[in-house]
């Protein structure tokens, strides 16, 4: 019997979750350092444990001056207890990072779930990992759903690198029956979905901001549950942009995020939540 975690390393590695180029890089297309990267990993050098082993000189590693770094670092107190892992290059990110974020975003976002170390990729920015998502969720002339209007950042966000172009979800100024004005709905996202594939595009994703940006709408549970439903009929990413989370200046406001929702239909490989600390 085959496990649910087999079926879905499966369903990765036949593009039924990552794009083309994600799947041609993770099985075969190697860079050419990743060998040596591996071989001085497991046998780094080490003046008492390892003196056989390798000094890598082909990364920006600081091993060979970490003495001087970790005394300029401790003056005045700044930060006492630094580490090899805190000055050099580790694809996972340190695990210091990933197990304080954890902490951060499960209690602000209220997870339903807790948020594992293995879940969590920290990276330079939002924008950055928009661009690496784009890269790994779609090909090239792909559309990701975007409900309109938009933070204008987004089109470079997924255009310059990734070549992902932009299906709108066009929303009204008119304020209709029991509804605020621009209010996104699945009809309005179903509709523009329609659209797309009727113009040929083939659509991989929705994208989200909540709280909204450029609007500060934020999205109530009902329609972030409804969004997430759509996504799964579909078998759409849903890319809920969170870095306005913390950021909410309403008496009696709140956020709510994505994470706090237990009824979620997606399973992880579909389900992103971004959030960046500069805001």
């Amino acid at each position: 019997m085959i496990s649910r975690e087999e079926e879905k390393r499966s369903e990765r590695a036949s593009g039924k979750v990552l794009s083309r180029r994600a799947v041609s890089y993770v099985t075969g297309a190697k860079l050419s350092t990743d060998s040596k990267y591996v071989e001085w990993l497991d046998s780094k050098y080490d003046p008492i444990e390892n003196r056989h082993g390798v000094i890598h000189l082909g990364i920006a590693a600081n091993d060979l001056v970490f003495d001087v770094i970790k005394e300029r670092i401790s003056e005045n107190g700044f930060f006492d207890g630094l580490t090899q892992k805190h000055v050099n290059v580790y694809f996972g990110g340190v695990s210091d990072i990933s197990d304080a974020l954890s902490a951060f975003v499960s209690k602000h976002a209220k997870s339903a779930k807790p948020i594992k170390r293995e879940n969590i990729v920290v990276m330079n920015g939002v924008t950055t990992v928009i661009h690496c998502l784009m890269q790994v969720l779609c090909d090239e002339g792909d559309a990701v759903l975007i409900p309109t209007p938009l933070y204008l950042g987004f089109v470079d966000d997924l255009s310059i690198r990734s070549n992902v172009s932009i299906a709108p979800v066009h929303l009204s100024s008119e304020k209709g029956a029991n509804e605020k004005p621009f209010h996104l709905t699945v009809d309005l996202l179903e509709q523009s979905f329609q659209e797309a594939i009727k113009n040929g595009r083939t659509v991989k994703a929705l994208l989200i901001t909540t709280p909204h940006n450029p609007l500060g709408y934020i999205y109530r549970r009902e329609e972030l549950l409804s969004f997430m439903h759509f996504c799964k009929r579909h078998q759409l990413h849903f890319v809920s942009d969170e870095i306005y989370l913390t950021t909410i200046f309403g008496e009696g406001e709140e956020a709510v995020s994505s994470l706090s929702i237990d009824e979620n239909p997606l399973d992880t490989d579909h389900f992103h939540v971004l959030y960046g600390i500069s805001k």
